[in-house]
């Protein structure tokens, strides 16, 4: 199941009305992969759960309690130290993004109030969770090094690193003439590609049933001025359906498979063959609903047929990609000359060094190399080797 980032900002909104102000009494990890805080609140007790399991991150208030081993791993023991007995504060979407951290304000040992966090990143096979405190990581549910990611590390003591913000304008407040202008720097790319550039928190999904809304067809590459207006009326109705109460029916489309595909605030009108939809009373029922569908399995022919489209449609995202990496290809022996002078020059170099000057040892010249500060000297030169390669 893949939630948009609209999607998630009502699920936000549920958890405010649900948990702020609730006490955690009990941690639980029912899985390698789940997460389960027990709350008290003013009237009764409740649960949330992170399940990232099943292959897609689902976080939402359980009808029915996992399963609760008696041996909790390492990182269990360590929230139930810090969080248990914490109340929870603050509840926010990172934007329109595939993150929701949760503070928690606990007593510190000079009886003063310590605010942690808890932040849920639900990004498909990089989902994570992350335990934090003032923006440094304590531990997290999977460690990310530098060999796995040269970006960002999600290890203890670390800095908190976010992953890259979406660009584009918000599609929940975003004024719909601004996102109409916006598409117009997309000239290249068809009306569907463009909404979806110009914009965040939405997908195919809900930029094909707004393009549909306004009777625009999605390979359409240049709008009229009648079509544009059209389109903005769509994206208002759709940001004033999104802003309603956490109790508006959401709809579950549901697959030939019989899993959720994804859940939206509106009555989707375009579905896959085979695909239909649920309408159910909130989000957090939708999500409720989805985990207890028994998925189909499909005949092995449609099962190759569907792998091999997917597959080729991979291979044609990378196409652009690789061919950006062939005109740059050229630049591979500057990259190889510039780690040799840094291999001959390593103890010129510390650690923490954002750039330095030193001496071609091909041709005598000064040459002005840029480094990670995060790197020492060898992990440079093996990084410039790397893009040599």
């Amino acid at each position: 199941m893949n939630l948009e980032g609209l999607t998630l900002h009502i699920l936000t909104n549920k958890l405010k009305e649900e948990l702020l102000g609730s006490k955690i009494y009990k941690v639980f990890m029912p899985s390698y992969e789940s997460l389960l805080l027990l709350v008290k609140r003013e009237r009764d007790t409740a649960a949330l759960l992170a399940d990232f399991s099943c292959g897609s991150p689902m976080l939402y208030l359980p009808n029915n309690l996992p399963e609760r081993p008696e041996s909790p791993p390492a990182f269990c023991m360590l929230l139930r130290k810090h969080l248990e007995e914490g109340r929870i504060t603050r509840i926010e979407q990172s934007g329109l993004d595939r993150i929701i951290t949760i503070d928690i304000d606990t007593i510190g040992t000079a009886r003063q109030i310590v605010t942690k966090q808890l932040i849920f990143e639900l990004t498909g096979k990089n989902s994570n969770i992350i335990f934090a405190e003032n923006g440094l990581i304590f531990d997290s549910l999977k460690h990310v090094n530098k060999a796995m990611s040269s970006f960002r590390q999600i290890m203890p003591n670390l800095p908190y690193l976010a992953p890259p913000q979406q660009t584009g304008l918000s599609i929940l407040t975003a004024p719909a003439n601004a996102i109409i202008e916006a598409m117009h720097e997309f000239k290249t790319k068809n009306s569907l590609a463009a909404l979806i550039a110009a914009t965040t928190g939405i997908g195919k999904i809900t930029a094909s049933e707004l393009l549909a809304a306004a009777g625009i067809d999605s390979n359409t590459t240049a709008l009229t001025a009648e079509e544009e207006q059209r389109l903005a009326n769509a994206i208002y109705s759709l940001q004033q359906s999104a802003n309603q109460q956490t109790s508006a029916p959401v709809y579950a489309v549901i697959s030939r498979t019989n899993q959720v595909k994804t859940i939206l605030p509106f009555a989707p009108t375009i579905l896959e063959p085979g695909c239909n939809t649920k309408q159910l009373p909130d989000i957090n029922s939708a999500l409720n609903y989805a985990v207890t569908l028994t998925p189909i399995q499909l005949p092995e022919q449609e099962t190759l047929q569907k792998l091999v489209i997917g597959e080729s449609q991979r291979l044609e995202k990378k196409l652009p990609v690789l061919e950006k990496d062939l005109l740059t290809a050229d630049k591979a022996e500057a990259q190889r000359m510039i780690a040799d002078t840094i291999m001959a020059n390593i103890y010129q170099i510390s650690k923490g060094q954002s750039s330095c000057q030193l001496l071609n040892i091909y041709d005598n010249e000064p040459l002005e190399i840029q480094l990670s500060p995060l790197l020492s000297p060898t992990e440079n030169a093996q990084a410039y080797y790397k893009r040599y390669n």
